[in-house]
């Protein structure tokens, strides 16, 4: 089911009676139903397995929880290469592949980035800053 946010991005829940797992670039899902914890999270971290999208009991998306960004195409293939089965990374991860910290630079001006509630702080600390010219 698709929603919209106070911000205007669409918002996913998830049926807690199906157990799904994205399989990512190409928005298929296949059902899951051997998990030993439940419904596994349809967004994780491909290295540190971190759900970047979680959604509490209800179903709702959880405040100050999401890492749902992009960042710009030179910056994505310095992380992940050519390998493009990874799909999703936390802001921990994508700096620990980079061995630097993300800048506001790093996003580009498009929906997805804008300031939400559901982002972290760290989400919103790399983002966010002020831009000093150079």
């Amino acid at each position: 089911m698709a929603l919209v946010d106070p911000e205007q991005r669409p918002v996913r829940r998830r049926d807690p009676s199906a157990a799904r797992v994205d399989l990512g670039t190409y928005g298929s899902w296949r059902p899951i139903t051997d998990s030993p914890h439940g419904s596994p999270p349809p967004n994780v971290c491909h290295d540190c397995g971190r759900d970047t999208t979680p959604y509490d009991q209800d179903g709702e998306p959880v405040d100050g929880s999401w890492e749902w960004y992009i960042v710009a195409d030179d910056v994505w293939r310095a992380a992940t290469g050519s390998d493009d089965h990874i799909t999703r990374l936390c802001i921990g991860c994508l700096e620990e592949r980079l061995g630097r910290r993300l800048a506001p630079l790093d996003f580009p001006a498009v929906p997805v980035n804008s300031p939400s509630l559901l982002d972290t702080d760290r989400l919103r600390d790399r983002r966010d800053q002020k831009r000093h010219p150079s």
